[in-house]
């Protein structure tokens, strides 16, 4: 992926996915097994599964189910209810016709789930992600804040550092994802075990309640699942799905996925460019259904307040676009949760804040050798901005970055100039002491 990316010159930022503690059906020779409505299933737990019995491969099942409580195989596909739990055994009631598979995932809503969000297996998968450089880890079925630190801490003792995205997909998720947000890069809605977990009607709305969330507290979202799913047997998706598409467009999402469509369907290109497609027309021709704003709060920082007056300035003085210098993104980060009306060019000295930026709304990132005095930086931006074709001489551009230029956390001035009658700061000059 990376040499592809630099083949092409285009910077593409690596989301490396931690597959968590996925209860799944133990694999069965012979055929599928067919399954009538009021059929009684038995599960073996935590053993070799016996004549009539199908395995599974979480050792807790019977721990954390009760009679009565559903038990959801195939994504749902299957629905059975739970009629007793013995050490070792769960009995359950089809309560539908269908075709049970080897290896599907078992869901279980409304239940307390024992296993840990974090597995062995994520933190080895974890640490080889960061011996590759990716640019995100996206964490599965976290539950709570404490989730997502618990994966910080473990990076952080192994010497680095990874944005994390928590998937929400759990009901208990839901219910707390301003904390989740709060100490993560960002969030993806995985729609796909999320719609399980709870009733699917809820989803669409939860969906914009999550985006709302991330805008108020500037955390890109990612809307994940079935968005083109048909696209993974057909070279064109239902018009119901590029409905879906263009209405998380709509919502505000920052990142709509491709899963199945690209790691295993027959159209995988066909199905990028389908999205782009429809991201491109509903953005260009949304008429009078404006993008939502982030929702006001108290501005706490000299960085939020700083940003937040440059994206009314630009939109005052109707710039050609709003210019961000960002050692670490979060300047970037802040100005699109403002949902600006210009495009927001940031450039940054760092590939892997450039590569991160890729995933948020309304952000083209660039890299630019490192300066150290204000003006040496401006200077630098102009001239890429005229030799990349980004602007042209006479455009009203609003600036936004720091002095002294090599701090990180220190936005503090907002520049109005018109490319290319850059004459400098009046001799300012970036101080060490300052």
């Amino acid at each position: 992926v990376r040499s592809v990316s630099q083949e092409v010159g285009q910077p593409i930022g690596i989301l490396y996915d931690l597959q968590g503690p996925k209860i799944r059906l133990a694999d069965f020779s012979g055929d599928p097994i067919e399954v009538e409505a009021g059929d009684e299933i038995r599960l073996a737990v935590g053993r070799p599964a016996e004549t009539g019995e199908i395995g599974s491969d979480y050792d807790l099942l019977d721990q954390d189910l009760s009679a009565g409580d559903p038990i959801l195989i195939d994504d749902g596909i299957i629905a059975l209810k739970t009629i007793s739990v013995s050490k070792g055994l769960v009995v359950a009631r089809a309560e539908n016709s269908g075709v049970i598979y080897p290896r599907k995932g078992i869901n279980l809503p409304g239940s307390q789930i024992s296993a840990p969000a974090f597995t062995e297996k994520d933190q080895e998968d974890a640490f080889f992600a960061a011996s590759q450089n990716v640019d995100f880890l996206a964490l599965s079925f976290v539950r709570q804040a404490s989730d997502v630190q618990q994966l910080k801490d473990l990076l952080s003792s192994n010497g680095t550092s990874i944005p994390i995205i928590p998937k929400i997909e759990k009901a208990r998720a839901v219910d707390e994802v301003s904390q989740i947000l709060q100490n993560s890069w960002g969030a993806m809605v995985a729609r796909g075990d999320l719609g399980v977990e709870i009733p699917p009607q809820q989803v669409p709305i939860i969906q914009k309640q999550i985006i709302a969330e991330g805008l108020r507290l500037g955390r890109p979202i990612i809307t994940a699942t079935q968005m083109l799913d048909s696209m993974t047997r057909n070279p064109r998706p239902t018009r119901a799905e590029t409905s879906d598409v263009a209405n998380a467009v709509l919502d505000g999402t920052d990142a709509v996925m491709l899963s199945s469509e690209t790691a295993i369907g027959n159209y995988p290109v066909e199905s990028v460019q389908m999205m782009a497609d429809v991201i491109t027309y509903t953005e260009q021709n949304s008429g009078a259904t404006q993008y939502p704003r982030r929702r006001e709060r108290s501005l706490e920082s000299t960085p939020e307040a700083v940003t937040d007056a440059a994206c009314q300035v630009a939109h005052h003085v109707d710039a050609h676009a709003l210019v961000a210098f960002t050692q670490s993104g979060s300047t970037a980060y802040l100005a699109a949760s403002r949902r600006p009306k210009r495009p927001i060019l940031a450039f940054t000295t760092r590939p892997e804040v450039r590569d991160r930026l890729t995933m948020v709304w309304g952000v083209r990132p660039y890299q630019i050798r490192q300066v150290s005095m204000t003006d040496q930086l401006i200077e630098e931006l102009d001239a890429t901005l005229q030799a990349d074709g980004l602007a042209s001489r006479g455009d009203l551009l609003v600036l936004l970055l720091g002095a002294p230029t090599h701090r990180m956390g220190r936005t503090n001035l907002i520049l109005v100039y018109q490319v290319g009658t850059w004459s400098g700061l009046d001799g300012h000059q970036d101080d060490e002491d300052e």
